[in-house]
């Protein structure tokens, strides 16, 4: 079982599913969002005591993970049950492993697991489910969203139960971590208690370690901070966590949005000059990068330091090297900066970098978000005009990449420079290429791609591009988010008749993919191919393909449509598509967010009574999936056409399959599902009454 927004898993095991003891009946129910799964399992499921039966609940936001393990679950008490929670949201992941499960089942193990957002975690724990109190009970923490870590251990989490354990997370957006460890957690002063701390959102994670946790001075309490959106993150080390000088202490920051990442490191956790400290930052939401290195921290001037930073979302990675840490001109220190979100990424390279003009500086720059690509490289670094520096370019959301490459690059003109750029979030990216990048210098390469939210692509390719008529230009946009992608290629681009271009769009939320070919693209330019696809959020797909496109009658076309949010699907499909009736078009649709799913079959789909549509709908988020069926789709009515639907977030699934569906001949067969008529999934496999003709206007 498997729940991803707030919802409960409940693990029913009833009596009787099975007609015999043959088999088990397999079952697997995922939800995404706000949705109950019940998993209906009879007694006859084990076949004997020879195993315990596994199961692997995993919850992802706001709500409770119970499991209930009746008596003939058990075998005996040959092994305890492996049972593992995963919680994604101001919850924490709690992994009990008891003895056996209570083979006498005098208590079934009851766990309320809450996640994903601002929730309240309590575990109530039964005196029979713990052995003696050998050993503390393990839990991992992790915050996600706008809340406070406080970790309550009580000193009696073992055998008399008298308190439950509570736990309060709350996580991922602009909180504040606080770990609260009593003394009474560690049993003697023999090791120190180990906490990891995850935040995901705009928070500081503030580690407080109280004396009476490091038994002594033998080894310093590790910990692990990573912060994911609009905080920083600081590393508060008391002096008692370093036992001596002996060992620098390790600590990884990793930064995800909107925030700064400062390292402070305190004289005492170096030993000594020996070795460097070894710090990894990575910055994934507007915020900038600032690596702050200590004297100590470099020995000498024997290596350089090297350090990876990754910014997410809008911000401004600048690498700031002093000077100690170059040990000469040697090598020049490698960098790669990866900016996530609305920032733009500056590539300061300080002379004594390079050794000299022997290699240019490789660099790859990679924006997510609102931000504007620029890569600065000096004279310096490129060490003759031999060959042209190559720079890939990924842009995520709403920003413009400008490419800024100097003359000195370009070797000669013999070749363009090639550069593959990807946008993902409302943003144009611009490419202005010098004349020394093209050969003949006619005319710049202009290019403005927008992705991923709220913005068009637009491909314009000037004539000088193409040295002759060899091969057309291939191009590949990708939109995710609420925009059009429109791609005008030019005639200079083909170079005969010879074929169509080949283009894959792919629209992510809430927008129209129009792909405009012009007609020395078609062999016969008969008429241009049409197609606006509309994917991943509140919009609908309509796919308009013109009789031109077929050359013969050879095979029908094949489309796919995937549509991530809220938004109906509809596939309109030409009689012209299909060369025959030999055999019906295949189309997958998959809804993922609080939409309708429609599939509308033409006649002319269906070669004959032969076979069934079959077609697979799945919603993700607070949708009613409508089935409509012409009644061409069925060939007889030896059974009701089969149909499974997934809601993922605050849904209920209903199935509802009427007998009209099969070929009468008085008109498309439409389903509305209202939640007043929602009936279990169980009464689906089970009652024939609902194969009974039911009013169409609900």
């Amino acid at each position: 079982l498997e729940c991803w927004y707030r919802e409960t898993i409940e693990l029913l095991v009833f009596e009787s599913l099975t007609p015999a003891a043959e088999g088990p009946g397999t079952v697997e129910l995922e939800c995404w969002y706000r949705e109950t799964i019940e998993l209906l399992v009879f007694e006859s499921l084990t076949p004997a005591a020879e195993g315990p039966d596994c199961v692997e609940l995993e919850c992802w936001y706001r709500e409770t993970v119970e499991l209930l393990v009746f008596e003939s679950l058990t075998p005996a008490a040959e092994g305890p049950d492996c049972v593992e929670l995963e919680c994604w949201y101001r919850e924490t992941i709690e992994l009990l492993v008891f003895e056996s499960l209570t083979p006498a089942a005098e208590e079934p193990h009851t766990v309320e697991l809450e996640c994903w957002y601002r929730e309240t975690v309590e575990l109530l724990v039964f005196e029979s489910l713990t052995l003696p109190a050998e050993e503390p009970h393990t839990v991992e923490l992790e915050c996600w969203y706008r809340e406070t870590v406080e970790l309550l251990v009580f000193e009696s989490l073992t055998l008399p139960a008298e308190e439950p354990h509570t736990v309060e997370l709350e996580c991922w957006y602009r909180e504040t971590v606080e770990l609260l460890v009593f003394e009474s957690l560690t049993p003697a002063a023999e090791e120190p208690h180990t906490v990891e701390l995850e935040c995901w959102y705009r928070e500081t994670i503030e580690l407080l370690v109280f004396e009476s946790l490091t038994p002594a001075a033998e080894g310093p309490g590790t910990v692990e901070l990573e912060c994911w959106y609009r905080e920083t993150i600081e590393l508060l080390v008391f002096e008692s966590l370093t036992p001596a000088a002996e060992g620098p202490h390790t600590v990884e920051l990793e930064c995800w949005y909107r925030e700064t990442v400062e390292l402070l490191v305190f004289e005492s956790l170096t030993p000594a000059a020996e070795e460097p400290h070894t710090v990894e930052l990575e910055c994934w939401y507007r915020e900038t990068v600032e690596l702050l290195d200590f004297e100590s921290l470099t020995p000498a001037a024997e290596g350089p330091r090297t350090v990876e930073l990754e910014c997410w979302y809008r911000e401004t990675v600048e690498l700031l090297v002093f000077e100690s840490l170059t040990p000469a001109a040697e090598e020049p220190h490698t960098v790669e900066l990866e900016c996530w979100y609305r920032e733009t990424v500056e590539l300061l390279v300080f002379e004594s970098l390079t050794p000299a003009a022997e290699e240019p500086h490789t660099v790859e720059l990679e924006c997510w978000y609102r931000e504007t690509v620029e890569l600065l490289v000096f004279e310096s670094l490129t060490p003759p005009a031999e060959e042209p520096h190559t720079v890939e370019l990924e842009f995520w959301n709403r920003e413009t990449v400008e490419l800024l490459v100097f003359e000195s690059l370009t070797l000669p003109a013999e070749e363009p420079h090639t550069v593959e750029l990807e946008c993902w979030y409302r943003e144009t990216i611009e490419l202005l290429v010098f004349e020394s990048l093209t050969p003949a210098a006619e005319e710049p390469h202009t290019v403005e791609l927008e992705c991923w939210y709220r913005e068009t692509i637009e491909l314009l390719v000037f004539e000088s591009l193409t040295p002759a008529a060899e091969g057309p230009h291939t191009v590949e946009l990708e939109c995710w988010y609420r925009e059009t992608i429109e791609l005008l290629v030019f005639e200079s681009l083909t170079p005969a008749a010879e074929g169509p271009h080949t283009v894959e769009l792919e629209c992510w939320y809430r927008e129209t993919v129009e792909l405009l070919v012009f007609e020395s693209l078609t062999p016969a330019a008969e008429e241009p191919h049409t197609v606006e696809l509309e994917c991943w959020y509140r919009e609908t797909v309509e796919l308009l393909v013109f009789e031109s496109l077929i050359p013969a009658a050879e095979g029908p076309d094949c489309v796919e449509l995937e549509c991530w949010y809220r938004e109906t699907i509809e596939l309109l499909v030409f009689e012209s598509l299909t060369p025959a009736a030999e055999e019906p078009h295949t189309v997958e649709l998959e809804c993922w967010y609080r939409e309708t799913v429609e599939l509308l079959v033409f006649e002319s789909l269906t070669p004959a009574a032969e076979g069934s549509h079959t077609v697979e709908l799945e919603c993700w988020y607070r949708e009613t999936v409508e089935l409509l069926f012409f009644e061409s789709l069925t060939p007889a009515v030896e059974g009701p056409h089969t149909v499974e639907l997934e809601c993922w977030y605050r849904e209920t699934i209903e199935l509802l399959v009427f007998e009209s569906l099969t070929p009468a001949a008085e008109g498309p067969h439409t389903v509305e599902l209202d939640v007043g008529t929602v009936r279990p999934l169980s009464c689906l496999s089970l009652s024939p009454s609902l194969l009974q003709p039911r009013d169409l206007t609900r």
